[in-house]
């Protein structure tokens, strides 16, 4: 039996997700993905409350650390897929850094759009670091998503605020590097371990920002700031990130794609209807273009490796 086996046997015995039905598997992703979705009012209400989003990515990575890193043990030795989650972790981390610097500089609805093209840089990164040739309808929704970009992002405000812009992207490239990695590097360790060890690189990516810049907007000032902390912590945090961790082993990958694109939803309904955005057509369209190439991702056949002689 190799270790990459023996890994395999044992994140198989210690499945979190066993015993759950598939019925309260969908709830928590419904779950998980409201909460995620919820990040930009939270995000808005700690950002008046006087936290910065290099302080508002760390209570939203770097504070949960605390009690998902002692989950690492559970690689039992295995350095090499500790290093790989840890790394993975680093990547995710800065990715959010950036999606919450976007947040803080451009409406949400775009932000939140801009999120959602990972199905385009899942299939670019797939191809290009793991050799995976996509199938018809992963093509089909990577395309959606450039019809997408083309429509909701403006010329203009690129050329206005071409960070922002570059910030918003880090985020779904960063998500889609670490699904490729999880899915294909990862596979086989343990769930919680690869939390730990995810949770481990994030709150290093998220704290080095805090160490290296001003200390300035590093607590609230406000009662709603303190309260849009502990919502990044728990509602927009722990919670959602553990509802996955159970959930997505019991109903498959596809469903859970297809279920946490819910997320967009909330996300922009938040923007709309609570911090008052004006509804753009054009946001509308590009929504639903990119929630159908979530669906064609998710129910598309798994990528095959690119043979050499191809």
């Amino acid at each position: 039996m190799t270790a990459g086996e023996t890994t395999g046997s044992r994140a198989a015995s210690a499945d979190p997700g066993r015993g759950l039905s598939p019925t309260l598997g969908i709830v928590l992703v419904l779950v998980a993905a409201t909460g995620f979705g919820l990040l930009p009012i939270l995000l808005r209400g700690a950002y008046a409350g006087g936290l910065s989003p290099e302080a508002a990515t760390f209570y939203r990575y770097g504070v949960p650390a605390l009690v998902f890193v002692p989950l690492i043990v559970r690689f039992n030795g295995d350095f090499r897929a500790a290093a790989i989650a840890v790394a993975t972790g680093l990547v995710l981390g800065f990715g959010v850094l950036g999606y919450f610097r976007a947040l803080h500089d451009m409406p949400v609805a775009v932000a939140a759009l801009i999120f959602f093209t990972f199905p385009l840089f899942a299939v670019v990164v797939g191809f290009l670091a793991f050799r995976l040739r996509p199938d018809r309808r992963s093509l089909a929704g990577a395309l959606m998503v450039l019809i997408a970009c083309t429509l909701f992002l403006d010329p203009t405000a690129i050329a206005a605020r071409p960070m922002a812009v570059l910030h918003a992207f880090a985020a779904p490239a960063a998500y889609a590097t670490g699904i490729l990695v999880m899915a294909h590097v990862l596979s086989g360790a343990d769930r919680l371990a690869t939390l730990g060890g995810i949770y481990l690189g994030t709150a290093i990516s998220s704290g080095l920002p805090l160490v290296a810049g001003a200390p300035g907007g590093l607590f609230p000032d406000t009662p709603v700031g303190f309260a849009a902390a502990l919502g990044l912590l728990t509602i927009g945090g722990i919670v959602p990130q553990v509802a996955l961790v159970f959930a997505a082993p019991v109903i498959g990958p596809a469903r859970t794609s297809i279920i946490a694109a819910f997320e967009l939803v909330v996300a922009l309904g938040s923007g709309w209807l609570v911090l008052g955005e004006p509804i753009r057509l054009v946001e509308v369209v590009s929504a639903a273009l990119i929630v159908t190439a979530v669906v064609l991702a998710a129910t598309a056949r798994p990528a095959h490796v690119k043979s050499a002689t191809a």
